[in-house]
């Protein structure tokens, strides 16, 4: 009995192959789709975090030179904390099976940030070099560099827009603003550009799951 609908005769029906490889096509775009999910999510996380640790150190501090907060060394509890949630999300990330070379990047980028500003503040110190603008600016050269990992191995472009915004910021702590309103930017920073950016990751890949 001939079908009613006038656009049946225009198009072919697949074969029994044509369907085999539009099956195939599929599950390949399943997997990839996976799988820059798994590098999102490696990012999204750490962003997040890092930025949430940062940012609560920054406003004492501030808030500690205007005297409202004790003076204590905030340095080690933010350590602590940094160093803490990112052990925990690298053992969580770990476990996933598409969990890959791109993920592992972006995990080693901001392990070595975690390594490398604690060194660089302890190193200034040492050797008597207590220029806090200079500190700071690279501390937000190093998250500059971080997060362009981050937008390159998880594809998401518009990171290399907020590594931009953190080359600014590192440019304004060494040039052009003073040490009073120093932490205050670098909390403000921090929120906008790693926490802000990180929750918007990790919400934007669970609405995309497949």
């Amino acid at each position: 009995m001939p079908s009613n609908d006038p656009l049946s005769g225009l198009l072919p029906m697949p074969t029994e192959d044509e369907l085999l490889f539009m099956s195939d096509e599929l599950e390949e775009l399943r997997s990839i789709i996976q799988r820059n999910e798994a590098v999102v999510m490696a990012g999204a996380p750490l962003l997040a975090w890092w930025g949430i640790c940062n940012s609560l150190a920054g406003l004492w501090n501030f808030f500690e030179q205007m005297g409202y907060l004790p003076s204590v060394l905030v340095a080690p509890f933010n350590a602590v904390a940094g160093y803490g949630g990112t052990v925990l999300l690298v053992m969580l990330m770990g476990t996933s099976k598409t969990f890959k070379l791109e993920g592992q990047a972006i995990v080693t980028a901001w392990l070595a940030v975690a390594v490398a500003i604690p060194l660089l503040v302890i190193g200034c110190y040492a050797r008597g070099v207590t220029d806090l603008p200079l500190i700071s600016g690279l501390q937000c050269t190093l998250f500059m560099i971080a997060t362009a990992v981050t937008a390159m191995g998880s594809r998401t472009r518009w990171l290399l827009w907020i590594a931009a915004g953190w080359a600014i910021c590192a440019g304004v702590m060494l040039f052009a603003i003073t040490e009073f309103w120093r932490p205050m930017l670098f909390s403000v920073a921090c929120l906008v550009l790693l926490t802000a950016p990180g929750i918007y990751l990790f919400l934007s890949s669970r609405r995309t799951r497949i």
